[in-house]
């Protein structure tokens, strides 16, 4: 993990770590880079004993539509600054069109 002073440090786990991610409890390969972590741990040894993670929250993008490639699940958005990013889209994916929901399948 990097620490809030950007130094990385190397703990190490075992059987009675508590590992839990948004609250509930995992096993350490569940954990995924990027994710906030709050981690306890005996300095001597650098044993974590726990270690709590949140996933990072959604991001929200407001643009206009400049791509759409629905058979390959992409949809491509330009800001107002002309920034243009192309997402990947699944069933999980939330699409509002005129402020109402809509699905990608459905263009």
């Amino acid at each position: 993990m990097t620490g809030r002073n950007n130094q990385a440090i190397t703990l190490t786990v075992n059987a009675t770590t508590v590992i839990q991610l948004d609250d509930k409890k995992v096993t350490l390969a569940d954990l995924k880079t990027d994710e906030a972590v709050v981690v306890e741990y005996d300095r001597n040894t650098k044993v974590a004993t726990r270690i709590q993670a949140a996933s990072p929250p959604p991001i929200s993008l407001d643009g206009t539509i400049t791509a759409l490639d629905a058979a390959a699940g992409t949809l491509q958005v330009t800001t107002d600054h002309g920034t243009a990013v192309t997402l990947s889209v699944n069933t999980d994916t939330r699409v509002r069109l005129n402020n109402s929901a809509t699905t990608f399948e459905t263009w």
